[in-house]
């Protein structure tokens, strides 16, 4: 890629930041520009605030914890990946994801890896939602292989603006100093709006590196409540410098065309990114085209295309995305969606072009329900308690009940199995010593983690 493209991508993604979501609150435009400063887990953090943060330009899918109809709840996801390998099988399990409803206006989101068939916990986000059903409050905790549980590891607060579903008044992220066990801001962002609620301007902190970074985002709106201009400046001892702006052409009120512009370092723009938008009889997106401003040329080139289909219920069916490469040549991928009812998903398909018309099956991910008083189609999956880890011989097992037990080393051997009651002791004077993968059974829970023999 020459670095006339490499700038371009810069404040493609800039435009693409600030581009009106249809169905996720966009991240502004410095937050979307620093996103790189967040770990997973606070940007997970972001996501469950309802953010978008890939900002994806059409509808993003996601599965639903809630129906129209039915009460059902999201219990569980599972991901497989390898069908290039075993296309008439679900191959390898890649991700395990669980989700616990423990009283009113708390959901547990837990995810874990999955690795030669066995699960291990990655991270835990505690999600809290006002009486209005909007997500106010993220606690995200990271695995501590070492300590065998989660501890925590970010903080997400969002404060919503009145009694509206969207917008928002500010966000704040925190990271734990695990110095102090004190929240430190590593960003937040205040928004101010006018009598019609419209977004007026959008001031953001970061901490970088210890020093405080502000941007501002001003946006401008014709008479018909349309924003038509975009424009981001950097705040250094309280002088505003512009960094970027975009302009937005709308028809009945959507946005068909954006242009981005960068500043030329001097006192100027320089035109850059161009995305156009297209829409069905229904108004949802039908097409996405995005072009990069070519020198050169003196015209836009064309870099990527995306199409939408829908179902009958107005849901996102399919979507083709094709990049169309410096040498001539097309990259196509594409998604697929199935849903259980309502809006809820079944299941999600992703695969590539195989260049000859047709697609190869790359990953699936499946989504499981459960209503109030059912049990989800998974047992529970929860990380197993072991004393003492790291151990010189003997540990004891944190069952409540008799469970099939199994120890793995790390080439995935079986080197201990049987069935053991609660309080039980395990010898493992026989093994040497290293790492260990242990897992166990019960008649409705599995559990499972990593054990170290001294």
């Amino acid at each position: 890629m020459t670095k006339v493209m490499k700038n371009s991508l810069f404040a493609l993604l800039w435009a693409i930041a600030v581009l009106p979501s249809f169905a996720q609150k966009p991240l502004t435009v410095s937050l979307q520009n620093n996103k790189s400063m967040l770990n997973e887990t606070q940007l997970a953090a972001v996501k469950h605030l309802g953010f978008d943060v890939d900002q994806t330009l059409a509808q993003s899918v996601q599965p639903k914890a809630d129906s129209r109809s039915n009460p059902l709840k999201l219990d569980s996801i599972k991901a497989f990946n390898g069908y290039d390998f075993h296309p008439q099988s679900d191959s390898v399990e890649t991700s395990f994801t669980t989700y616990a409803y423990p009283q009113a206006h708390e959901k547990i989101e837990t995810i874990y890896s999955v690795e030669a068939g066995e699960r291990f916990p990655l991270s835990r986000s505690f999600i809290y939602s006002d009486d209005q059903g909007r997500i106010v409050e993220v606690l995200g905790e990271e695995w501590d292989a070492e300590k065998g549980d989660f501890v925590p590891d970010s903080r997400a607060v969002s404060f919503p603006h009145g009694d509206d579903q969207t917008l928002v008044d500010s966000i704040y992220v925190y990271a734990l100093d695990s110095a102090t066990h004190t929240w430190v801001t590593i960003f937040f962002t205040i928004n101010t709006y006018n009598a019609q609620d419209r977004l007026l301007e959008s001031v953001s902190s970061f901490d970088y590196f210890g020093q405080q970074v502000l941007f501002k985002d001003v946006h401008t709106y014709d008479a018909n409540g349309d924003n038509i201009l975009v424009e981001s400046f950097a705040i250094f001892d309280g002088f505003e410098i512009p960094n970027a702006k975009r302009e937005l052409t709308y028809q009945n009120h959507l946005p068909v065309e954006v242009i981005s512009y960068v500043t030329d370092g001097i006192s100027g723009f320089t035109v850059d990114g161009r995305i156009t938008t297209e829409y069905n009889s229904f108004d949802l997106v039908a097409q996405v085209n995005t072009f990069f401003w070519d020198v050169a040329l003196g015209d836009w080139t064309q870099v990527m295309g995306t199409t939408y289909t829908y179902d009958s219920a107005k849901r996102e069916k399919t979507r083709l995305q094709i990049v169309y490469n410096q040498d001539g040549t097309e990259d196509q991928e594409i998604f697929a969606f199935d849903y259980e009812q309502d809006d809820q998903l079944h299941s999600e398909a992703h695969g590539f072009g195989d260049g000859a018309g047709g697609f190869d099956l790359f990953d699936r991910t499946f989504y499981y329900y459960s209503d109030e008083t059912l049990a989800g189609r998974e047992p529970q999956f929860t990380p197993l308690q072991v004393m003492p880890n790291p151990t010189a011989g003997m540990i004891r097992l944190g069952l409540e009940e008799q469970a099939l037990v199994q120890i793995f080393n790390l080439k995935g051997e079986l080197v201990i199995s049987g069935s053991y009651q609660p309080n039980a002791t395990i010898s493992l004077e026989t093994l040497p010593s290293g790492a260990y993968i242990i897992s166990a059974q019960d008649a409705h829970n599995r559990y499972n983690s990593r054990l170290v023999k001294e």
